[in-house]
């Protein structure tokens, strides 16, 4: 029986499984000079964490803790690879206190639960002094919330369709055994993401 690892079997390509293996064969513990530190100490805590070596999975950390991360993509290596929530917490209290809210693309990176937490900080966090309440203010009516609405759905890229057989395509489905809609995008656009939230 062979003992080898398939990287395929794991999706690890060669390159993250020689970033790994520097941690070992290092002629100086401690010590490293990595020609691409993000994308190298990344690979490193995906394997670590994936096989259980956790004392190399804090090495990575640390070493990913020094280093200048976007912070949506450090939020993302550090949920899709199951770094602790006290690392995590302040990158998400850092996320829904910046200015500018989370657009689409960011949304989708984050996942369905992680960027609903942050919505509802950024609102929380932006009424605390109306105790808990943010009121539409006065000038806003209905029309100009229908426009603000319309807008961003209208910006939303589209989500693929199911591929269909000849057969519903003749019967004019979408796919989903419901009649094709028309409604400018308006209930298009669910989404079901399973990335990680904060735990």
């Amino acid at each position: 029986m062979s003992s080898a690892i398939v990287l395929d079997d794991f999706d690890i390509t060669p390159d993250e499984f020689e970033s790994f293996l520097k941690v070992f064969y290092n002629p100086r513990y401690s010590f490293y000079e990595l020609d691409q530190p993000v994308e190298e100490w990344s690979a490193i805590l995906k394997l670590a964490n994936l096989w259980g070596f956790y004392n190399v999975k804090q090495l990575a950390t640390d070493e990913l803790q020094k280093l200048d991360i976007p912070l949506v993509d450090r939020i993302v290596l550090y949920q899709d690879h199951d770094v602790e929530s006290a690392l995590r917490l302040p990158l998400y209290v850092e996320l829904a206190s910046r200015d500018a809210t989370l657009d689409h693309e960011e949304s989708s990176r984050l996942g369905f639960r992680t960027a609903i937490v942050i919505f509802q900080a950024r609102e929380r966090l932006r009424s605390l002094s109306t105790g808990g309440r943010s009121p539409l203010p006065d000038d806003v009516d209905a029309q100009a919330a229908e426009e603000v609405i319309g807008t961003l759905f209208s910006a939303l890229p589209p989500v693929p369709s199911p591929p269909m057989s000849p057969r519903m395509k003749n019967m004019g489905l979408n796919g989903n055994g419901s009649p094709k809609s028309g409604l400018n995008g308006f209930g298009n656009h669910s989404r079901t993401s399973s990335s990680s939230g904060f735990r």
